[in-house]
């Protein structure tokens, strides 16, 4: 079962819905990263998506049905990736340099969907903020980039 069910709950002000997915953490450890043994993240350096292939989905029911014919983890979670509207041109820029098919970051993100605003999720709950870089094609966190001597 994978947690925190769609609703109509509107998407913060200022902020655009880029995509919902579902994915289990990594586990991850080393130097100067955090200690959570799996931070919640939206980076696919840090998370094993479900399904593989076209993870992004623009409502959170269309996740979910995804995922129905799968063996889910228990640790598979329901993301919802909203960007703040100022950022959403340069991440647009970042995925049409790259040439990936991102079909539903792009129809949300660049207004070629219409309305931007989305549903988040009922039950969720704010996991706070992500330096996230598009990287070759990929969402990547900036915490496997910390310099271990920066970190006080």
């Amino acid at each position: 079962m994978i947690r925190n069910p769609p609703s109509t709950a509107p998407t913060p002000d200022g902020m655009l819905l880029a995509g919902h997915f579902v994915a289990v953490p990594e586990p991850i450890e080393g130097p100067g990263l955090p200690r959570a043994e799996r931070p919640a993240t939206a980076s696919d350096c840090l998370t094993d998506r479900l399904p593989h292939d076209g993870c992004w989905f623009d409502t959170a029911q269309e996740a979910l049905a995804a995922c129905l014919p799968l063996r889910v983890p228990a640790a598979a979670r329901l993301y919802a990736l909203l960007v703040p509207a100022d950022h959403a041109g340069d991440f647009v820029g970042d995925i049409l340099a790259a040439g990936t098919d991102e079909p539903v970051l792009l129809a949300n993100l660049d207004g070629r969907a219409g309305t931007l605003a989305r549903e988040a999720a009922e039950g969720g709950h704010e996991l706070g903020w992500e330096v996230l870089g598009y990287d070759h094609g990929l969402l990547h966190s900036r915490l496997l980039e910390i310099d271990p001597d920066d970190v006080a």
